[in-house]
C-alpha cells in the first residue's frame, strides 16, 4: 500500500509557553503522525510533543533547531513523529521551554508507511530572503514533509509541493506552514515569503514500507545447480 496523506491540522497563538490542536483524527493502517513546529522572537526549543496530555504517548523529537538571527530576532522550528498511533480522535498538546511572542503548530497523518523506522534522514537550514529553502533526499516511493517558521506575514508552498497547514499573521509579524511532497518529485522544499526576511526550515523523508523479498522459484534454484 503507498504512502497516502490521512489528515492535517494546525493551531497559531502569541505570548504562550503551549498550545493545543483539541480533536485530532487519524484512521487507516500503518500510521504515522508528523506535528512541525515554529517560534519567533525568544525561539524556545519544543520542551515536548504529547498525545493526549499523556507523558507516555510523548512523541519523538526528529529536530529541534534555533538561529539567533541578531537585533532580539530568534526563530525556532523542530520536528515530531509518532508511529502506529492508536485510530481516533485525541488532543495534541506542543509545549515550548518559555513563553514565544509567536508559535504555530502543525500535525499531520499519513498511512502506508514504514511502521519501523517512519522517517528517514532529516535536513534543515536557515537564512534571511525572499525563499526558504532546505534539501532532502528521498525515495521515489517516500514522502517528504517539512516546518518552516519565518518573519513574514505570508507564505507560498513551493511549485511542486502540497501546502497542509498554513499559519499566517501570527502576531502581525511572522507566519508557519507545512508541506507534503512525492519522493519521485525532486528533493527540495521551499516556501516563498510575501517579502526578503529571516527564516528556519526543516524536512524529512516519510519512509515507505521496504519492498517485499524476491521470490526464488524450483526452477530457478535447480538452475543455481541449489538442491542438485
Amino acid at each position: 500500500m503507498p504512502i497516502a496523506f490521512d489528515n492535517v491540522s494546525s493551531v497559531q497563538a502569541t505570548n504562550v509557553s503551549s498550545v493545543t490542536i483539541p480533536a485530532f483524527t487519524v484512521g487507516g493502517t500503518d500510521r504515522l503522525i508528523f506535528v512541525g513546529v515554529g517560534s519567533s522572537d525568544v525561539g524556545q526549543l519544543t520542551s515536548s510533543v504529547v498525545r493526549n496530555a499523556t507523558p507516555s504517548e510523548t512523541f519523538t523529537e526528529k529536530w529541534d533547531v534555533t538561529r539567533d538571527f541578531g537585533g532580539g530576532a530568534i526563530l525556532h522550528c523542530s520536528g515530531h513523529y509518532f508511529i502506529a498511533p492508536a485510530t481516533g480522535s485525541f488532543s495534541i498538546t506542543v509545549t515550548v521551554a518559555g513563553i514565544d511572542d509567536g508559535v504555530a503548530a502543525g500535525a499531520i497523518s499519513f498511512t502506508g508507511v514504514d511502521q519501523t523506522t517512519g522517517l528517514g534522514t532529516q535536513g534543515t537550514a536557515n537564512g534571511t530572503s525572499t525563499t526558504a529553502s532546505v534539501t532532502v533526499t528521498a525515495g521515489t516511493n517516500d514522502w517528504l514533509v517539512d516546518t518552516t517558521y519565518v518573519d513574514a506575514v505570508t507564505i507560498v508552498a513551493g511549485a511542486d509541493q502540497t501546502s497542509r497547514w498554513e499559519e499566517e499573521n501570527i502576531g502581525a509579524f511572522s507566519a508557519g506552514g507545512g508541506s507534503t511532497q512525492l519522493g519521485s518529485a525532486n528533493d527540495v522544499m521551499s516556501w516563498d515569503l510575501v517579502a526578503s526576511g529571516n527564516w528556519i526550515i526543516g524536512a524529512v523523508p516519510v519512509l515507505a514500507p521496504a519492498a517485499a523479498g524476491s521470490v526464488v522459484t524450483p526452477r530457478l534454484l535447480g538452475l543455481l545447480g541449489v538442491g542438485a
